[in-house]
């Protein structure tokens, strides 16, 4: 992070969490979508709860933070799982910061880089 951008940090925390919960949401979907979860798909999901290492101890990011690596734990995401967490960030999505469309990019965004998350696109 920039030095100039260090006293405006602390101001950005929801907005952050809004759009760890889009990229969450839309990562899940994107991994998920071939009924397989690969070794890269898992690094890829770890690497999400790394970069969003700046907002861990906000609520409730600390919670959705708990429950990816509850899930993750095992080695595998159930399908009960999944809907699970998807289930939860739902109830954490707003608008208060991104409108819709803004949203559904960001949760569009991550779909994409969880289907490519292993480097393989199959038509499943």
């Amino acid at each position: 992070m920039h030095e100039d951008h260090e006293a405006y940090y602390r101001f950005t925390g929801k907005s952050r969490i809004d759009k760890a919960g889009n990229s969450l949401l839309g990562l899940l979907e994107g991994i998920t979508t071939d009924k397989k979860i690969s070794v890269q798909e898992f690094r890829f999901l770890r690497q999400w709860i790394a970069d969003h290492e700046d907002v861990r101890h906000f609520h409730p990011f600390n919670e959705l933070r708990a429950k990816v690596e509850e899930i993750m734990a095992d080695g595998e995401i159930t399908e009960d799982e999944r809907d699970d967490l998807s289930w939860f960030c739902d109830q954490l999505l707003s608008t208060r910061y991104y409108d819709e469309v803004t949203a559904d990019l960001q949760r569009l965004h991550a779909v994409l880089g969880g289907i490519m998350a292993d480097g393989v696109v199959t038509e499943e």
